[in-house]
């Protein structure tokens, strides 16, 4: 079980094309349920960014800050990630990968302690 306080996860973005690219920007983040009724767009975090440019078979990331809960009530547990890159439509769907990785539930909160950083 994860302790109560905020983490950072590393998401890295490949660049499985040719060629090269420009990225910049923040993705967009959507935690989802498992039976997919409850879902957490990430608030994006005040930080500037700057595009990057990514060569073929090289990767960039961003991170997640997540705000983990031990508590009982006052909780969201997801169960899956939806990760869509920025100027795409298509999203990259993960398995949610802590076990007992509760978020503190805040998702009307005007400043929560889940959010996503920019790419780069």
């Amino acid at each position: 079980m994860l302790e109560d306080g905020g983490t950072t996860a590393t998401i890295v973005l490949m660049n499985k094309g040719s060629y090269s690219c420009r990225i910049g920007g923040f993705p967009g983040v959507d935690l989802t349920s498992m039976n997919g009724d409850e879902r957490w767009s990430l608030v994006r975090s005040s930080q500037k960014w700057s595009p990057v440019e990514v060569e073929a078979g090289q990767s960039t990331e961003f991170t997640l800050n997540l705000a983990f809960t031990g508590e009982q009530e006052g909780l969201y547990q997801p169960a899956w990630v939806e990760i869509t890159p920025p100027d795409e439509t298509k999203a990259l769907k993960i398995e949610w990968p802590w076990e007992t990785g509760t978020l503190v539930d805040q998702r009307s909160a005007t400043h929560p302690g889940t959010f996503v950083n920019p790419i780069g």
